[in-house]
């Protein structure tokens, strides 16, 4: 394991939003399970514009630099990879301004398809996040030092 104590307070803290937004995605998914087919559409539109707000300030200050601009200083071959998370963002935000836009239609299988769906990509993405976080600092829950290639990487 590597030392970086300057480094731990912002890991600490990313762990902390990656934690709250795991939790706000499974109260969406709950007010999903329960209200449908008379899904209560304007409490789900507070559920998931509050989402989409954390992601908003949780990228943003990822974007500002910190712990992954710090994993790259320190192993420069993640350098792809970090560019990559930070491409992800846009998208991930589009994402779920879609389904904030789509809340009247929170009952149809469609929607609840489309949440799933967002919900993987946005947990593929902390994947990745503390992947990058392991191999620069050696912290997390991952035994290994592999990575996902980046895009349009072999491995």
């Amino acid at each position: 394991m590597r030392d970086f104590p300057e480094c731990q307070a912002f890991v600490d803290h990313l762990r902390s939003e990656h934690k709250q937004i795991r939790q706000a995605v499974v109260d969406v998914e709950h007010e999903l399970r329960a209200a449908c087919p008379s899904c209560e559409t304007d409490r789900l539109r507070e559920k998931l514009q509050k989402l989409s707000d954390t992601l908003a300030e949780h990228f943003k200050e990822e974007e500002q630099g910190g712990c992954l601009e710090e994993a790259v200083s320190c192993v420069p071959h993640l350098s792809p990879l970090v560019t990559q998370i930070e491409k992800a963002h846009v998208s991930i935000l589009r994402l779920i301004h879609r389904l904030v836009e789509r809340a009247d239609d929170c009952h149809t299988v469609d929607f609840i398809e489309s949440f799933r769906c967002f919900a993987e990509v946005l947990h593929a993405h902390e994947v990745t996040e503390d992947q990058v976080l392991h191999t620069a600092f050696g912290t997390g829950e991952f035994e290994t030092d592999e990575l996902p290639p980046a895009d349009g990487e072999q491995r």
